[in-house]
């Protein structure tokens, strides 16, 4: 994989590009910053991810993500997910969609890539307050290449800032 891709500003940047692209630009929402702890068949990875909300109907979220496995490059990742109009309490959101992701191994020489789909649900840390803070409950379930294609799942959970 090109290093232009791996780097995580780079990731960042491409997802910035693509909200023009998707007519949004003028009024995209400044984003939400999260650091996540996820855990599954890819190992335990602590993240960080940036979630810019897009205003169409239903709600667009380009999440892309960091996060740091065994071997030493940072992992990336980004996702494109949709608010599930569920009737949830206020400040409460549940939106899914498609992940792709790159893993670093944990011998340093067989990083591995992911497709997935990634479900989030948000929800304040102050009910009675809904704004800046909330935490996310995290699940994704898809294709891993690691030795070949197997069954790839995490869970974990994040705090995430609004601004």
């Amino acid at each position: 994989m090109p290093t232009a891709v791996r780097s995580p500003a780079s990731v960042a940047v491409l997802a910035l590009l693509a909200a023009p692209l998707l007519g949004a630009a003028d009024t995209i929402a400044p984003p939400r910053l999260a650091g996540e702890l996820l855990g599954g068949t890819s190992g335990i990875e602590p993240g960080v991810a940036a979630e810019f909300l897009l205003p169409v109907q239903p709600v667009i979220c380009l999440r892309p993500e960091f996060f740091v496995w065994d071997g030493y490059r940072p992992g990336v990742g980004i996702a494109g997910l949709w608010h599930v109009p569920f009737a949830l309490p206020p400040g409460h959101d549940f939106a899914i969609g498609p992940r792709v992701a790159f893993h670093d191994g944990a011998q340093h020489d067989d990083p591995h890539a992911e497709v997935d789909a990634l479900g989030i649900y948000t929800f304040p840390i102050i009910p009675s307050q809904p704004g800046h803070h909330h935490i996310e409950i995290i699940t994704a379930l898809g294709v891993l290449d690691k030795d070949g294609a197997t069954i790839g799942a995490s869970v974990g959970a994040g705090y995430a800032y609004s601004f």
